[in-house]
């Protein structure tokens, strides 16, 4: 889930459940600091780019066809 994705500090930042302070914390340093806001923008926007629809059916087809290949079809 979440924690597969998300790089705590590199494309945005994890809190543990119901930690209101750590939270805040979070939204503050972004509202702050405009730089490390878009750096972590991008950063999020290159990872989910990793998960479009097209990448991960081209991931699967490539699966598909290294098993394929393994049986001889």
């Amino acid at each position: 889930g979440t924690r597969d994705m998300v790089v705590d500090g590199v494309n945005g930042r994890l809190v543990g459940p119901r930690d209101i302070k750590a939270y805040a914390d979070a939204i503050q340093h972004y509202a702050t600091d405009p730089a490390a806001a878009r750096n972590a923008g991008e950063a999020a926007t290159k990872t989910a780019d990793r998960y479009t629809w097209d990448a991960v059916n081209g991931t699967l087809a490539a699966k598909y066809l290294e098993v394929i290949g393994r049986r001889g079809g």
